[in-house]
């Protein structure tokens, strides 16, 4: 063992087992003396040395710094300003620091003025300086080059951040906006409160704790997505962040978080945006693979108890209805069709006794609605385009004929099959096909084939010439033609526009040669009982309530029936052959004399 601490000077050999060809000569410091020798003030020394991170390299390195943050994209700087750590203060304060000692250092050193022992370096302090400056730089790049996570250190500044660009309404930024939320959609999710936690949120209000804080700005980060401006941006990017929401919510099972005034602005923003996901999933014969998988449905419309939940705070991905300015055309309402029958296969799925659902009942009306206002001027209730309407009513009677098919199968397949006269939901549906039926017999029709088509085409065959027709079907059949029956019966106290509609599709369709004993299948039974029905009361009331109201005239009658008041009889016109001798045919059905009618 070598001493070397009771003299502070002294040459040390090198024992012979090491081979050493020379003598070393070592300083040593007695530790008695090291303190008081490192602040001891000494001229500073001006020896020159090689530069390690002067002023010239850091205000170089400055320069490059700000060409490069002001060329960079929108996306690193958002994730600067919602770093958990306040990235652009401390910036600001060590640039100073880093600066100041810098420059200081380079005129204290060339200078030779005093300073202590332990500081006698300038390599010691542009080391010092340079690690300051390098730490800095790998937390730009940590947080910088890493997607933002929306978390509990950074909530406040997530959010104002997120607040500030959807107020400025920059569409790069919301765009921007839009991808960068989707990266940290599992963390909003998992810190949303839930429909409790808000409410007891609301009643501690003055009194909530750091958690509860943090779960009410996660709360309005949600409202804050629910801008129009913001949903636009959505539906013209990928829809990713909607899509990554909506799956973690229901993979977490937090159903109830507050994403229904976002789901319904969302879906209405991307319906009036044609070149969105929404469309992009329409067909797999034109869209290919989009069209198969059906990504971004299947993500918000494909779970029925998360698109329920949402329902039962007014709003969900269901209740976007467009304006009565401006409704949905028909394209649109081809694809918001789809997007419904995917829920409600997953209603299906779940739920075997067909339980009441107000936002599948919700969506229906809304659709009849549309069907409805469709095509009127606002003012004055004139057709603006006859070929739009038509077009609309076909589309929707194809959406609840598909639904009606949905039934009939998932209530062949359940093992538990509830008595269908017992369904609420079953009968509301029901009642929404009669309205739809009435919308679509009140559209204005140019020519007479074209009624015959709307009456026979789209809506006998659709809802009432089924083959095969499920018991679903044969009971909203069944309750429908009920609601016929009823309005028709009323026709001979008060006739007006939607009895008198419905009575001249049903006269349209019955045939006035019609055998009474011919047997029917049981799929008939109900129609051909309707028909008879009809007829019979035709025989006995129609001349009454013609006479006493001669305007409901041109109403009750379809374009190819023509009434003789001198005979009393009803003619059907046909169309000419092509081939034969005669051009034009007529059947005539004999009506009743007036009878005096007691009420």
């Amino acid at each position: 063992m070598i001493d070397i601490t009771k003299k502070s000077l002294q040459q040390i050999q090198c024992p012979t087992n090491w081979n050493c060809e020379r003598t070393i000569t070592r300083q040593v410091m007695p530790a008695a003396n090291y303190y008081s020798e490192a602040f001891t003030v000494e001229s500073a020394s001006s020896k020159m040395q090689m530069p390690i991170f002067g002023y010239a390299e850091f205000v170089a390195a400055m320069a490059l710094l700000a060409v490069v943050y002001t060329i960079t994209d929108l996306r690193y700087k958002f994730r600067a300003r919602v770093a958990p750590i306040p990235l652009y203060q401390l910036t600001a304060v060590f640039s100073v620091v880093i600066g100041v000692g810098a420059l200081v250092s380079n005129y204290w050193f060339s200078e030779e003025l005093p300073i202590w022992h332990f500081l006698n370096s300038l390599a010691l302090i542009q080391s010092i300086l340079g690690a300051i400056f390098l730490i800095l730089m790998c937390a730009w790049a940590f947080f910088v080059g890493m997607p933002a996570k929306y978390q509990r250190a950074n909530c406040v500044a997530f959010a104002r951040a997120v607040n500030v660009r959807i107020i400025s309404g920059k569409k790069e930024e919301l765009l921007m906006l839009a991808d960068a939320l989707g990266d940290t959609a599992q963390e909003i999710v998992r810190n949303a409160p839930t429909a409790n936690e808000r409410t007891q949120a609301m009643v501690v209000a003055p009194f909530l704790t750091d958690a509860q804080t943090f779960k009410t700005y996660t709360n309005d980060l949600l409202f804050m997505l629910a801008s129009p401006r913001m949903t636009q941006a959505i539906a013209e990017s990928s829809g990713i962040a909607a899509m990554r929401l909506f799956l973690e919510a229901s993979k977490q099972e937090k159903r109830d978080i507050n994403l229904s005034l976002f789901s319904r602005n969302l879906i209405d923003a991307m319906l009036k945006n044609k070149n969105s996901l929404l469309y992009a999933e329409q067909d797999i014969h034109e869209h290919g693979f989009l069209g198969h998988m059906q990504y971004f449905r299947k993500a918000i419309f494909g779970d029925y108890k998360l698109v329920e939940q949402q329902g039962s705070y007014i709003h969900s991905p269901l209740d976007a209805k467009g304006s009565i300015e401006d409704p949905y055309d028909a394209e649109q309402l081809e694809v918001y069709g789809q997007c419904f029958l995917i829920t409600a296969q997953d209603y299906l799925r779940v739920n075997s006794h067909f339980p009441h659902s107000f936002t599948l009942y919700r969506f229906l009306s809304n659709l009849v609605d549309n069907i409805q206002h469709s095509g009127f001027n606002k003012y004055d209730g004139s057709i603006i385009n006859p070929k739009a309407p038509l077009e609309k009513f076909r589309i929707a009677s194809k959406i609840f004929a598909q639904l009606i098919s949905m039934f009939d199968g998932a209530y062949a397949r359940a093992n538990y099959r509830p008595p269908l006269k017992q369904s609420l939901f079953i009968e509301r549906i029901a009642g929404q096909v009669s309205s739809l039926i009435e919308a679509g017999l009140r559209l204005e029709l140019e020519h007479s084939s074209t009624q015959w088509w709307l009456h026979y085409s789209m809506i006998w065959d659709t809802f009432f010439n089924n083959d095969n027709p499920g018991a679903v079907s044969l009971q909203i059949r069944r309750l429908v033609l009920r609601i016929f029956g009823t309005s028709i019966r009323q026709l001979e106290k008060y006739p007006n526009y939607s009895n008198t509609a419905i009575y001249a599709f049903s006269l349209n369709i019955a045939n006035f040669s019609r055998s009474m004993s011919r047997k029917r299948e049981r799929s008939e039974r109900q129609t051909d009982a309707f028909l008879r029905g009809v007829m019979m009361w035709t025989r006995k009331h129609f001349t009454n309530v013609v006479e006493n109201n001669p305007r409901a005239l041109e109403k009750m009658l379809p374009s190819t029936i023509s009434y003789d008041s001198y005979r009393g009889v009803l003619i059907r016109h046909y169309h000419e052959k092509l081939s034969g001798t005669d051009k034009h045919q007529t059947t005539e059905f004999k009506l009743l004399k007036r009878q005096k009618l007691i009420y």
